[in-house]
């Protein structure tokens, strides 16, 4: 950190900044190392609530964590939202390191936090992240600043800090009615590679059926799988919305299926539209082409908005079972596009 400042910005063509840290690798550094946090953000990614958890469990220490949310209160959440914070509150209330607050008096879009290491040993993150992508790949460029917090500049930010919170007049939690939203899966909007689609259907040459598996640490349940460790015994959890279908040879080896490495072009049945290609033996392993979380946006966020998944909670037969359909569709049509079908029981969009 020289001179007591560090800018991080995010790796993202065209604009790459090799040499720079990213905000989430400074971020989950600063958590895992930290005995005390004080996070504020505007707004917040379902995956990054769910990740910090993740990050919390995977890398145990004494902490105090105060995680305050500035414009719910004022702009509303998503269920799925909802559902996120209250795992997040849930898991530090009930292991006394911590509370969510929300922001009620003071509309705050501020992204700061600050990160306590030891007495001697604290440092403020400033700049344009809300608290988003911790451990996922980012969706749009940002920059910060990490400052040292024993800094003349670092101590403003740390005072900053506080006169927020008592402007805020914050609640805990479970003591503030928040207004929901109406989901319709924005997040995938924000992607790069991911569109929305109009684009009409053409004649359906092959139709393929790819059953959900329901491993406990796989498919689409990697985020309970094996995290990466860092050189420093750092472990990071996988992504929240990380998935892939393990497709059966079966399926696989019959004629028109995608071949091992192909990409493919996929319009899902209600209008996304990114690649996805097929890797592994006999081609087994079905994702979405460059970022493993499109896929897993698009089927774990379904899930999500339907009321069966709670964030950060395994998918099972049952939850499978209420949503009301436990497999994908996958199309071949006549132009060369693909289609990709995981309508909910009683919805009622038209197949492509």
């Amino acid at each position: 950190m020289l001179g007591g400042i560090e800018v991080l910005a995010s790796d993202l063509r065209p604009l790459r900044t090799q040499g720079l840290r990213q905000y989430s690798s400074a971020v989950a550094k600063y958590i895992v190392e930290s005995a005390e946090a004080k996070i504020v953000t505007g707004y917040f990614g379902v995956e990054s609530v769910i990740e910090l958890i993740g990050l919390l469990e995977a890398n145990p220490l004494d902490r105090d964590i105060t995680f305050t949310v500035g414009m719910a209160a004022f702009d509303g959440l998503t269920q799925t939202q909802l559902e996120a914070l209250r795992k997040l509150d849930l898991f530090l209330t009930s292991n006394r390191q911590g509370q969510v607050l929300i922001s009620v008096s003071l509309p705050v879009h501020s992204k700061i936090a600050l990160f306590v290491a030891s007495p001697q040993k604290q440092v403020v993150i400033v700049g344009s992240s809300n608290f988003t992508n911790l451990v996922s790949g980012v969706r749009q460029f940002e920059t910060d600043l990490a400052i040292d917090g024993l800094s003349p500049e670092g101590k403003t930010v740390c005072d900053l800090i506080r006169q927020i919170e008592n402007a805020a007049d914050s609640l805990p939690l479970a003591e503030h009615r928040i207004k929901l939203l109406k989901a319709k899966l924005s997040s995938l909007a924000a992607e790069q590679g991911v569109e929305k689609s109009e684009q009409s259907k053409s004649e359906i040459v092959s139709i393929f059926i790819l059953p959900i598996k329901t491993e406990p640490r796989s498919s689409l349940n990697a985020y309970f799988g094996k995290g990466r460790q860092d050189s420093k015994g750092r472990v990071l959890p996988r992504p929240w919305y990380e998935v892939e279908l393990i497709v059966s040879k079966s399926v696989t080896t019959q004629a028109d299926y995608p071949k091992r490495d192909e990409v493919i072009t996929v319009v899902t049945d209600d209008g996304w539209k990114f690649d996805c290609h097929c890797t592994g033996d006999y081609a087994k392993n079905f994702r979405s082409f460059g970022n493993l979380e499109i896929l897993g946006k698009w089927l774990k966020g379904r899930l999500e908005e339907s009321g069966a998944l709670k964030p950060g909670s395994p998918v099972t037969l049952e939850v499978l079972e209420k949503y009301g359909n436990d497999k994908i569709v996958l199309s071949k049509h006549k132009d060369g596009l693909w289609s990709l079908n995981f309508e909910q029981k009683g919805e009622n969009h038209e197949s492509l």
